[in-house]
């Protein structure tokens, strides 16, 4: 295969959690992957891939940049998997989420159809365009009822696909992940700290304290995903549980610090000795 056929995948975001895990398996198919951050151009080598990726910066809010990125690599694929998303930035600078979040990806659908047709773009949206549903667990007919301006602007993101695939016929979706976890992010909610501090026979409420101020409001109905449809299409099963995967994260972070067995390493997540 000569370096005009390989195929390139281009991620945004793709120092994060989903967007590490995702080149890695692109890599693994044979694709070449170019990322993007906005922490800067440089060459990183992922832990689970055998080759370093090139990583560009890239400023969201720049839409001439995600212009003449696209029209300069003109990727097989396009996964964008960036976005305004801590807690704290909810609402801090609206108009930054806005254009981070929402204009950007019309850039990119923009640029897609000026400059790269054949190029297959996937948007990462989130459980938070569901926050003011009125129904448990949440499917592709849900109404998008967001509550926050992260969430609308998701919101705003995932109608301009629609509009875009409808209108111009490119080839364009939105994927919908919902809260997820791995070895490579963690969180600070009441029942992961209590899972993760007592995989290390500690009690969480003597090390961690809670600021009330920082608590988030408690959504309206539960933000679940309806996996029906991929258990039945595609035979999709879970295949770790909450506590198996808080106890591979925290297992991971002891092992990156220390070079001594994990405590309890030996046993189940339910005591019992492995076998």
């Amino acid at each position: 295969m000569t370096e005009r056929d390989t195929k390139i995948a281009l991620i945004t975001g793709v120092l994060g959690q989903d967007g590490s895990y995702l080149a890695e398996l692109l890599m693994a198919k044979g694709y070449q992957v170019i990322g993007t951050s906005h922490r800067g151009e440089q060459r990183t080598k992922l832990s689970g891939a055998a080759k370093e990726i090139e990583v560009l910066g890239l400023d969201l809010a720049d839409g001439e940049a995600i212009r003449a990125l696209i029209k300069r690599y003109r990727p097989h694929h396009l996964y964008n998997l960036a976005a305004r998303a801590s807690s704290a930035q909810l609402f801090d600078d609206v108009v930054a989420t806005t254009r981070i979040n929402g204009l950007a990806v019309v850039h990119m659908l923009e640029a897609i159809r000026t400059e790269s047709a054949q190029t297959r773009f996937c948007q990462a949206s989130s459980s938070e365009v569901f926050a003011k549903a009125a129904q448990s667990p949440q499917n592709e007919l849900t109404p998008l009822r967001p509550r926050n301006a992260y969430g609308a602007a998701k919101v705003l993101a995932q109608n301009m696909v629609e509009a875009y695939r409808e209108r111009y016929g490119i080839f364009a979706c939105t994927a919908v992940p919902f809260n997820h976890e791995s070895p490579r992010r963690t969180h600070s909610v009441r029942e992961l700290c209590e899972l993760a501090f007592g995989r290390l026979g500690l009690d969480y409420r003597q090390h961690v304290v809670v600021d009330p101020h920082h608590e988030r409001k408690a959504d309206a109905v539960e933000l679940r995903g309806d996996s029906r449809k991929a258990r039945l299409r595609l035979g999709w099963r879970p295949a770790i549980g909450f506590k198996e995967l808080v106890y591979m994260m925290v297992d991971a972070d002891y092992k990156a610090l220390s070079p001594n067995p994990v405590p309890g390493e030996n046993r189940s997540p339910k005591g019992g000795a492995r076998v």
